[in-house]
């Protein structure tokens, strides 16, 4: 009998360990910078100190243009861009060399940098554009609208 309650209790504190990440969680841009990293189910977005897993994150903004971005910092990523209207002196988006960014477009999407690349995409670094919505997206200072930053190729 106590082994059976001991396998009981293992499964159970299993179950709480194991329960998997919601499928696509939401982030709101509006309130703050996001980086988001990881593989597969276990995607992490950490905006404001305060960590997120999701198996994807659908990143949407609720106010005016903001100068907050999304990092993408590593691994393999599927972001939903909902409506975003970001303008910022970095790049509004960044894919890290060695991660790779499968950004799904929903509504108009307005990226722009005054002094990077409307979406930093470096050497080593992938993005995939898939959706049904728009987007714009505008680089300055010697950067592309989709690519390098600064002097970048």
């Amino acid at each position: 009998m106590k082994k059976l309650l001991w396998v009981c209790m293992f499964a159970m504190c299993l179950m709480f360990w194991t329960t998997a990440a919601p499928d696509t969680a939401e982030l709101d841009l509006s309130e703050g910078s996001i980086s988001v990293s990881g593989s597969g189910g276990a995607v992490t977005a950490l905006q404001n100190g305060i960590p997120t897993t999701a198996a994807r994150f659908r990143i949407l903004q609720s106010g005016r243009k903001t100068a907050n971005t999304v990092s993408v910092t590593g691994g393999t990523v599927e972001l939903v861009l909902s409506n975003l209207n970001v303008e910022s002196a970095e790049a509004p988006v960044s894919v890290a060399s060695g991660a790779s960014l499968a950004a799904v477009l929903e509504g108009d999407n307005a990226l722009w940098s005054t002094g990077s690349a409307g979406i930093q995409v470096p050497d080593g670094a992938a993005l995939h554009l898939g959706g049904d919505g728009s987007l714009i997206a505008v680089g300055r200072n010697h950067s592309a609208g989709i690519g390098g930053g600064f002097r970048e190729d």
